[in-house]
């Protein structure tokens, strides 16, 4: 959101608009799940969510052999112990909110109505999206983007990856924590 705001994207009441709204929606899934860092890539965690995909799905592809999954505690501890017993290495964040989960569908609707006034505009500078994985010209960010943010995993080596072929090299994390 904030790389929306500096690219020119959207105005900063935009941006606040959906920090404010993304935030306390989906504070109100928590407690209904959690997730889970794992040692494989995208195609390799497959198998092991294929009983799984109603209530867990991958948050994030973090890097070629690393993801997140998010979703239902019960379900992403067993996954865990398959992996344990696999040798896989896999840790549970400390968070109690299963972001980009199945967890995030009932939030679609209230989300999409509080967004539904963005305003969002062409980019002044370089935008990647870490929803596709691509460069975007900012006028797609609205309501229905923010709502691809908080369900779909977040695409991070892909839009890694189309800056470095850009010629970027080098990254600066903006966020609230540096485990991201």
């Amino acid at each position: 959101i904030a790389a929306a705001h500096a690219a020119g994207a959207l105005t900063l009441a935009d941006a606040v608009r959906v920090i404010y709204h993304r935030s306390r929606l989906q504070q109100t899934t928590a407690g209904q799940g959690t997730m889970l860092a794992v040692a494989l890539s995208a195609d390799e965690i497959s198998s092991y969510l294929t009983p799984y995909t109603d209530v867990v799905s991958i948050g994030a592809i973090n890097s070629p052999t690393s993801v997140t999954l998010a979703g239902d505690a019960d379900a992403l501890s067993t996954i865990a112990q398959q992996l344990e017993m696999a040798h896989i290495f896999n840790r549970f964040l400390n968070v109690e909110v299963p972001y980009h989960s199945p967890q995030m569908e009932p939030l679609r609707m209230e989300l999409l109505a509080s967004l539904a006034e963005l305003q969002p505009k062409t980019v002044t500078i370089p935008l990647y999206s870490t929803v596709s994985g691509k460069l975007i010209d900012g006028t797609t960010l609205d309501a229905t983007y923010w709502w691809r943010n908080i369900r779909r995993p977040v695409r991070f080596t892909q839009a890694i990856a189309q800056m470095q072929l850009a010629g970027a090299t080098h990254f600066l994390e903006v966020g609230p924590h540096p485990v991201l």
